[in-house]
């Protein structure tokens, strides 16, 4: 792939004199990409740029180190095309102190060059997670301990922690002040934002309505509504095709408008009283005659939607009129500027802690960083200039997971025209740690697709990874679940996968439909007493591994062929990948059904040495051979491989 770039992929190599953003969705060739850009910058005849002046962050020093071996690579390659190039061997040179990188290890370079400048002792180290967590937490008992005998906010305070708390525990009003406080600390300016948020709740008599959190309110009851008018899209459809589905279609049709108005609504009053008076009409009978599919089905999804319009918009966002909304925010408004004050408090007692023992956590390393690139009004200082003066790009991987801070340490330093971002939001997984995948989409609106742009967006959707037959199933499912409501991003014609990689010709392919295999372990959960949403009954798991057991038998006994580097050939066991949403709990069973079916099998399950199967089944030997009348190890090793009893053989017994 690496000879024969798309078009595409051509100018995400080749673009100078722009802030480009590259969209490269999952087998696009980003990673390939992004080195064939560094390695074309350095090479460049007319305007070489030598590969220390690129700065390139990557999300993890795992990414760093493999970015950095990839560069070497392409360049030793590029050397041994021609070994009497001075300029690739000073390049071969420079790649090893090239600013191949993470943030935080660009931020941590940063404190220690200019530590006296930061106010920092230059002896400090990083902080573990434990550590760090604990003074954390007895940063916040000090805090609530002043709150408590603070004459001003002491009896906001004592309410607030009533309203989150129980009883027995304050787990809630900690999980609360941790949420919040990890949020702003990804963000620039996190006092300013705790002070904002807070007033917000200020409100005088009759300026509710026209509120900034009115306004709020109004936009997430409109993307409530918007999930529910989905809904009614599918359902319409499913009307429009069963028999004697016109009474429902004509009812869904008409609901769906009225649910439509509130788009067009922007007042939190005028959305108040359009909520009151939206009606849901009786479910209408089948037609005599008719023998309907979807009708039960129907009438069931639009029950829910219903359910859920009356229970989180009417009844919920908005059930409470302007006047009273405003008699609530005039109780509340005390707690929230007590909240913000915890919060600010804990952010300044922290630092002191810390600062004790020399330390810094990651945190600490962006925030310092931001303050010696910026002055107080969040512009360029003379060290942002120079620093940025170093580098002629910054390269920026993964873009869809860089937060508030980061990005503002990036601006810091940049020039008018020389960012490179390549990421993909669908892709965003670490909302957790509160990155801000809405700046990737920010920039892919705003950015210009035409040649020449200053601010250019390039879309690679060509996945040379998987055939045609499997990113079509990845379309279908993710053209229903992702929206601009649910996923922040419309699955469109721009974010579908295509297949960009051609398949020979084979006389007994492995077919690539997609299958959905429906396990109904409700009864087996209630006669478990388990939580299905965090783990499943140990019948459920070892029927999913049957399953698999009797389909991977199928491929087997089928000759199906695969193809690998060295061209088809009939696959095996070792071609076959099994995934699991955890592998507690879920591993060991798998492992054990796969035997019993005679399929080797392999799990990374990070137990470690002591506690795989083959170590544990030995253990189980020595305990019946020190004494036979222990049940549990007799049958641990009866099951084994070594003695192959089943489980009818030990019933039998």
């Amino acid at each position: 792939m690496a000879n024969r770039w798309t078009d595409e992929q051509l100018a995400a190599i080749q673009t100078r004199g722009a802030n480009l953003l590259v969209s490269a969705a999952a087998g696009s060739g980003k990673t390939a990409v992004l080195v064939e850009r560094i390695i074309e910058k350095i090479t460049d005849e007319a305007h070489p740029v030598d590969i220390d002046r690129l700065l390139v962050v990557t999300f993890t020093n795992a990414a760093a180190a493999e970015m950095r071996e990839r560069i070497t690579a392409a360049i030793a390659a590029k050397l041994e095309e021609n070994p009497s190039s001075e300029s690739l061997a000073r390049q071969m040179t420079l790649a090893a102190k090239a600013s191949i990188t993470t943030i935080h290890s660009f931020c941590l370079d940063t404190l220690r060059t200019n530590f006296s400048a930061a106010g920092i002792d230059p002896n400090f180290r990083i902080a573990d997670s434990t550590e760090n967590e604990l003074l954390r937490l007895e940063a916040l008992d000090e805090v609530m301990d002043e709150m408590f005998e603070d004459e001003e906010l002491g009896e906001a305070f004592t309410c607030l922690l009533e309203n989150y708390s129980s009883v027995k525990s304050r787990a809630g009003f900690d999980e609360l002040i941790q949420t919040i406080y990890h949020f702003v600390m990804s963000l620039p300016d996190p006092e300013g934002w705790l002070t904002k948020a807070a007033e917000r709740f200020s409100c005088g008599e009759g300026q509710f309505a026209s509120s900034e959190l009115a306004n709020m309110i109004v936009e997430m009851a409109k993307d409530r509504v918007r999930e529910i008018m989905a809904r009614y899209d599918d359902l319409l459809e499913k009307a429009r095709l069963d028999d004697g589905g016109d009474g429902v279609f004509l009812l869904l049709a008409s609901e769906r408008e009225c649910l439509s108005h509130l788009l067009n609504i922007d007042r939190y009053d005028e959305a108040c009283e359009w909520a009151a008076s939206m009606t849901f009409a009786r479910f209408p009978a089948a037609p005599k005659n008719s023998e309907p599919v979807y009708r039960e089905s129907i009438k069931n999804i639009r029950a829910k939607a219903k359910e859920d319009f009356q229970k989180k918009v009417s009844g919920g966002l908005l059930m409470l009129s302007a006047q009273e909304q405003e008699r609530v925010m005039r109780v509340f408004f005390p707690q929230m500027r007590c909240l913000s004050e915890v919060v600010r408090r804990l952010i300044v007692r922290f630092d002191e802690k810390k600062a004790e023992k020399n330390l810094l956590n990651f945190n600490d390393l962006e925030h310092g960083c931001y303050r010696l690139l910026t002055d107080g009004e969040g512009r360029p200082t003379d060290l942002a200039r120079t620093i940025g003066g170093r580098f002629e790009e910054i390269l920026i991987d993964e873009y869809q997971d860089t937060s508030r801070l980061q990005e503002a340490i990036f601006s810091a330093i940049k020039k008018e025209n020389n960012l490179f971002m390549v990421g993909d939001i669908k892709q965003s997984i670490y909302r957790f740690r509160n990155t801000d995948p809405s700046l990737f989409r920010e920039k892919k609106e705003r950015f210009s697709a035409e040649e020449g742009a200053r601010d250019r967006k390039i879309v690679l959707s060509k996945n040379f990874r998987s055939r045609s037959e499997i990113l079509a199933g990845i379309n279908t499912v993710f053209k229903r679940l992702m929206s601009a409501s649910a996923g922040e991003i419309e699955y469109n014609e721009e974010e579908e996968l295509y297949p960009g990689s051609e398949y020979p010709e084979c006389p007994h392919p492995l077919t690539a439909d997609l299958q959905l295999h429906v396990i109904d372990g409700t009864q087996e959960a209630e006669q478990s007493g388990e939580d299905t949403e965090d783990a499943a009954p140990a019948g459920q798991i070892e029927r999913e591994a049957r399953l698999a057991a009797e389909q991977i038998g199928e491929l087997l006994s089928g000759g199906y062929r695969g193809l690998t580097k060295g061209g088809y050939r009939t696959i095996t066991y070792r071609d076959i990948c099994i995934l699991l949403r955890k592998t507690k709990d879920w591993a060991e069973i798998f492992l054990q059904t796969l035997s019993e079916y005679g399929i080797p099998c392999y799990c990374e399950t990070g137990g470690g040495f002591l506690q795989s199967a083959e170590v544990e089944t030995m253990l189980s030997l020595l305990k019946i051979i020190d004494n036979p009348y222990q049940d549990l190890p007799l049958l641990s090793v009866m099951r084994s491989q070594m003695f192959v009893f089943t489980t009818n053989d030990l019933a039998q017994i």
